[in-house]
């Protein structure tokens, strides 16, 4: 075999090692996208049809106001409502508007804390101040995902029910699986309920770096 030959079957082995190799690298991405996909679609779960009770209608929150209940298996319950300006929270019970209960029947007396007694009630903390591009950015974030949410329900039996409220839409997420953007969607709320509670910013970092992390996951894979 000639030189120019060997030369030109050299050149075409090289030439066909790097195209498999390129290939392989192509269907690792590929694979690799197709697996963040699939953790960014598993997002917020829609309300379906009548999702509270019919005696039960949620409490009413501010124009540009969103309402989160965080409802654990064995464990009192908490809500926070985050404004841009503000937070509050509140435990024991969910935020919701309970009608009165029946009125005693003839003959008998109303005892005087009989409707005190008869509907769960919760007291809002006082507002807690936040940033407020820091508290536009969390109610755009969670105000968005509410109003888009599409994912299936998840079905489960202990766990911890996150229930997402904003203009009039609600959306529910159930102890999500690591890495979904329904599970980056709770951790963000975990930390604001903390930070709520405890009136501290100490966790500050944490929640820029979890919309960080949303916001660039949207604009990786959305669309």
């Amino acid at each position: 075999m000639t030189a120019p030959a060997v030369l030109l079957l050299g050149l075409f082995v090289a030439f066909s090692i790097v195209t498999d190799k390129l290939d392989q690298r192509k269907d690792r991405l590929n694979k690799v996208r197709s697996e963040k996909m699939a953790l960014y679609k598993a997002r917020l779960v829609p309300c379906k049809g009548d999702f509270y009770p019919p005696d039960v209608e949620p409490l009413p929150l501010g124009a540009n106001e969103v309402g989160v209940e965080i409802i654990p298996s064995f464990s009192t319950s908490i809500g926070i409502r985050i404004s841009e300006t503000s937070m509050r929270s509140y435990t024991g019970e969910l935020g919701f508007n309970y009608p009165p209960p029946p009125p005693p029947p003839n003959g008998s007396s109303a005892y005087p804390n009989r409707e005190q007694e008869a509907r769960p009630t919760f007291e809002l903390s006082q507002p807690l101040p936040i940033n407020t591009e820091l508290g536009k950015h969390i109610v755009l974030v969670l105000g968005s995902e509410i109003e888009i949410a599409d994912a299936d329900p998840a079905l489960g039996l202990d766990g911890t029910t996150y229930i997402f409220r904003y203009r009039g839409k609600c959306a529910t997420a159930w102890s999500p699986q690591p890495g979904t953007r329904a599970e980056k969607l709770v951790r963000l709320v975990e930390e604001l309920a903390q930070m709520s509670q405890t009136g501290s910013a100490s966790n500050r970092t944490e929640i820029r770096d979890l919309l960080i992390e949303l916001d660039s996951d949207k604009s990786q894979l959305d669309g």
